[in-house]
């Protein structure tokens, strides 16, 4: 049995009398909204996630999942939702370890909030934008523009924040 929680991933198999979280297993799947078994191959698992659906194998014997499939390409995905009202959801990958920032800018180019800054390891990572600048104040309705930054390179977009 899996249960998916936020950043959190659990795994029973003794059909829920005790539960191990496993999430430390799945570097790079930061959110998950859920996790099923394929009904017609039960070794084979299903992981939702802001980015899509993921299929991992779980390993004969182990009590995990193996995430190391796929090597993770340097990007900066489109914000969720948007436009949006109360927050917004930016994911990111980063494709070796290192410094990263992600910093929103207004429609003036003037830096209204820094939502990451510091060493993160390779993998996916989701930052939530609330609408407020860095004093915590709401702002405006408008365009604004988040900014990944790092090692591997720059990478904007745009969102629209409707209050």
């Amino acid at each position: 049995m899996f249960l998916a929680a936020g950043r959190r991933l659990l795994i029973s198999q003794d059909f829920g009398g005790q539960w191990q979280d496993v999430s430390d297993r799945l570097a790079g799947w930061p959110l998950f909204f859920d996790v099923a078994p394929d009904p017609e191959a039960p070794d084979h698992i299903y992981a939702a996630t802001p980015w899509g659906l993921y299929r991992t194998v779980l390993q004969e014997g182990a009590t995990a999942m193996d995430a190391g499939s796929e090597p993770v390409v340097f990007g900066l995905d489109p914000s969720y939702p948007n436009p949006f009202n109360a927050s917004t959801v930016i994911g990111y990958r980063l494709s070796e370890n290192g410094g990263a920032e992600v910093q929103i800018y207004n429609a003036l180019g003037q830096q209204v909030g820094t939502l990451v800054d510091g060493d993160q390891v390779a993998g996916q990572h989701v930052a939530i934008w609330d609408g407020r600048d860095a004093a915590g104040q709401r702002l405006a309705s408008g365009v604004y523009v988040y900014r990944l930054t790092s090692a591997q390179g720059v990478l904007t977009r745009k969102m629209v924040l409707l209050r």
